[in-house]
């Protein structure tokens, strides 16, 4: 999604890349709660109202975790790579990052017993 906004859109920097991200990220959020609540922590209630707080409250701390990796590395990097490097590289360090905070998160906080 990510690279498909640039592509799309020729806009690569700034505010553009931090919405485009934010944008992809929503969108793996929602695929998130669907596939951990069933596969990974074997939930069979979706829809239980204080889990779904709690994952949005989880998934907007990563978001802006995954944003400001994203942002900063592409600023760091910017001027020493390509731009398509730079930022898919960032988006790696920050998936990765965003991804260790949102399943300890969850593991302890969202889908606990």
């Amino acid at each position: 999604i990510l690279n498909g906004l640039i592509v799309l859109t020729h806009h690569n920097n700034g505010a553009w890349l931090f919405g485009f991200d934010l944008f992809a990220f929503s969108a793996g959020m929602l695929s998130s709660y669907l596939l951990n609540a069933r596969i990974t922590f074997g939930q069979n209630d979706l829809a239980h109202g204080g889990r779904i707080l709690r994952f949005l409250a989880v998934s907007v701390v990563g978001l802006l975790i995954n944003g400001a990796v994203v942002l900063g590395l592409r600023q760091l990097t910017g001027h020493a790579l390509p731009p398509t490097l730079a930022i898919n590289g960032a988006k790696l360090v920050a998936t990765a990052a965003s991804l260790c905070w949102n399943y300890l998160a969850q593991r302890r906080w969202v889908f606990g017993r």
